[in-house]
């Protein structure tokens, strides 16, 4: 199939039987596995110690990255080998989807092939036990994976919508090595979050000088060189009258929109219109974290500006699309893909 009538095919839905597979492709999980299990076999590991001064044997890169199996970096964690961070993941895993029945208990819930469309995350795998201790084991793995990331708040959310799609929880864990390590942008989820704060910039008022002058040189020069993120796709060019709206009543955009791109819409958009964010985000890359959240914006835009009250465009910002006025995913998709603000897909 050609590039462009698969990116036709992916923006239209992914069906959920396939989205599994479709997302382990895309993200290129398979890969990571693969290359994961090639150095374990050259034997190429070394000692090296992580950030709580503990040695573990590893493969470590330039990126911080230890090239271990998901096998070998369970049995690290079988042998203690995981540090203070466990401590911070251990904290979040019960306020993950609370109220999702996959996640209320140590062992889980027995999940069917059937989707349930009355519930808020429904069960997508084959009969498989998901849960805490699922969470647990990912999130601790990837933490012994990347050593400069470690955990941070809003991967327990990734991990929790990955694990509700495989049946094995090991896909789970390369497709969320792939997303945070190549899919979204650089540094979003290391301690200093400098992706992360510089794309909330960039997205508010653009990579123009007079947002960079309280920063230090560091950040100034990242904003300003983010040529993948121009400034004609940001808030002030595309929707100024949101921005400035927002202005006029002081209310901070930035903090909003961090929730939003950490968590990849989670807890932003209801799940049926996250997933088909997500068949987008898979293919096409993290370019399509602003051309949605333009397209929340936009398709929220009467409803800001016919209101002068703080707290009631603040409501609307934190949850764009609340029940009983969520947009469909279709309409969404529609606003998100036009030229305005994707490239034409080439034939």
């Amino acid at each position: 199939m050609r590039r462009g009538t698969f990116t036709r095919a992916v923006r239209k839905g992914i069906p959920a039987e396939l989205r599994p597979r479709v997302w382990w492709h895309c993200s290129g999980a398979a890969q990571k596995r693969e290359h994961a299990e090639a150095v374990g076999k050259r034997g190429s590991y070394r000692r090296f110690f992580d950030a709580s001064e503990k040695p573990i044997d590893g493969a470590l890169d330039q990126t911080g990255i230890v090239e271990a199996t998901y096998e070998t970096l369970q049995s690290w964690i079988v042998n203690g080998e995981v540090g203070k961070v466990a401590h911070d993941i251990e904290k979040d895993l019960t306020r993950t989807f609370p109220t999702n029945a996959n996640f209320e208990g140590e062992e889980g819930l027995t999940i069917t092939n059937s989707l349930d469309a009355g519930a808020s995350f429904p069960c997508l795998g084959s009969s498989s036990y998901l849960g805490l201790a699922s969470m647990r084991r990912v999130l601790l793995a990837y933490s012994l994976r990347n050593t400069v990331v470690g955990y941070c708040q809003s991967m327990n959310f990734l991990c929790a919508i990955l694990l509700l799609h495989y049946e094995e929880e090991e896909h789970a864990f390369w497709v969320l090595a792939a997303l945070i390590e190549d899919i979204l942008p650089d540094d979003y989820f290391t301690p200093s979050m400098l992706g992360s704060r510089t794309d909330n910039a960039v997205f508010q008022v653009g990579p123009d000088e007079s947002s960079c002058g309280a920063r230090s040189s560091k950040e100034s020069h990242a904003l300003l060189s983010v040529a993948a993120l121009p400034a004609k796709a940001c808030l002030r060019w595309k929707l100024p009258r949101i921005y400035h709206h927002c202005e006029a009543l002081s209310i901070p955009v930035e903090p909003i929109t961090c929730s939003w791109f950490l968590c990849a819409f989670v807890n932003t958009l209801p799940l049926r219109i996250v997933l088909r964010v997500w068949d987008i985000l898979f293919h096409e890359g993290s370019k399509v974290i602003f051309r949605v959240a333009l397209a929340v914006l936009s398709l929220r835009e009467d409803d800001i500006l016919g209101t002068n009250d703080f707290q009631t465009v603040y409501d609307i910002l934190r949850k764009p699309a609340s029940p009983g006025e969520a947009p469909s995913s279709e309409l969404l998709v529609q606003e998100t893909v036009p030229s305005l603000l994707c490239p034409a897909v080439d034939a």
